[in-house]
């Protein structure tokens, strides 16, 4: 018998489709994060010139997708939150109004918030101390990644 926490792909796919509100490009999006999820777990790693290629569509409208599906709390970002041209993001697929929100991921530290704090207070000691001291300062403030 398989353990409760397994991962059943296609169930969570309909289950993530049908709790979305997202609308047009932002379905299509976050359907190309269902497909291209990695398959014991529901997490995608894609660049938004992928995202562009796959679905057809400008960069200007990938991008207000990622907005619509971040706000909404289906895909929230865990690795590289930063991003960036041809920098790859990893996201979490998540089925709104179920398990964890983008509040408390972000409240737990694997959300954008910290990253971008990380991120401010890695710039600002490297400006002063170099980036190999800002980055044992970081480390010691925020913890390793």
């Amino acid at each position: 018998m398989k353990p409760a926490s397994t991962f059943r792909r296609q169930s969570f796919i309909n289950a993530v489709q049908a709790a979305s509100a997202a609308k047009d490009g932002a379905r299509n999006l976050l359907l190309l994060a269902c497909i291209k999820c990695e398959f014991d777990r529901p997490e995608v790693t894609v660049t938004k010139d992928q995202a562009c290629d796959f679905l057809n569509t400008s960069r200007s409208t990938v991008q207000r997708a990622l907005r619509e599906l971040k706000a909404e709390g289906s895909l929230v970002p865990i690795r590289n939150a930063v991003g960036g041209h041809g920098l790859a993001t990893t996201y979490s697929i998540r089925i709104v109004g179920q398990g964890d929100t983008a509040a408390s991921v972000v409240a737990e530290g694997r959300g954008t918030a910290l990253d971008d704090e990380r991120e401010r207070y890695f710039r600002a000691m490297a400006r002063k101390h170099g980036a190999i001291k800002a980055a044992e300062f970081t480390d010691n403030k925020f913890g390793k990644l």
